[in-house]
């Protein structure tokens, strides 16, 4: 039970990460009129994601036992 629990409370903050992600690389992405703006935006938005899901990674491996 603990188990689903945790699974679902990451799930939720997944989301929510994701979600805000989406909308700064959507500000950066409307900011920025040049390719070379939209192409970074776009990167960074990349980038948060691997690192979040790099750190839920070592979560999960951490908690595991």
């Amino acid at each position: 039970m603990k188990n689903n629990l945790s699974e679902r409370s990451i799930n939720i903050i997944m989301s929510i990460f994701s979600g805000i992600s989406f909308l700064v690389c959507l500000y950066f992405f409307t900011l920025f009129e040049t390719w070379l703006g939209k192409v970074l935006s776009v990167l960074s938005f990349l980038i948060l994601c691997w690192i979040f899901m790099k750190a839920l990674d070592k979560f999960f491996h951490e908690n595991k036992d």
